[in-house]
């Protein structure tokens, strides 16, 4: 029973517990801790004492931390949900109904889907838009000169 309680078997017992927390906590916030401990676990057996144990799991510990930093979290957008609709700018629709900036409800057509649309001018039906903004359900249009 001894050999259960090995800084090694500990190790990976807590590498494996941080990288299965991984799933219930979003962020990528437990796995560099969760790879640090299953590497310290893998090292641990060419350490000669526990300080150096304490050492190795330390510096796999802030490489870990240090790379997911500097590869991994910048990649991540934590401010923005980006959808379909954002790749909708810039283009070209066409006015089913008469636009204008006194119309509420009047529609424009974009890959065969109809959405609510907003012109700050006058758009008779059948004109070429440009979609230049998406507020919720709404898009606001500009008219392309024929």
């Amino acid at each position: 029973m001894e050999n259960f309680f090995s800084p090694p078997i500990i190790l990976g017992l807590l590498g494996v517990f941080f990288l299965v927390l991984e799933i219930f906590v979003t962020g990528f916030v437990t796995l560099p801790a969760g790879t640090a401990f299953c590497m310290a676990a893998l090292l641990a057996p060419l350490a000669s004492n526990s300080l150096e144990i304490v050492f190795i799991s330390l510096l796999s510990l802030v490489a870990n931390y240090l790379a997911f930093w500097k590869f991994v979290w910048p990649r991540m957008d934590h401010h923005r949900v980006h959808t379909a609709a954002d790749g909708m700018i810039g283009k070209v629709a066409v006015a089913i109904d008469d636009l204008g900036p006194h119309k509420e409800a009047a529609y424009i057509k974009l890959y065969g889907d109809t959405w609510r649309a907003q012109a700050q001018e006058a758009i008779p039906a059948g004109s070429k838009v440009v979609i230049t903004k998406l507020e919720g359900n709404q898009v606001h249009v500009e008219r392309i000169d024929p």
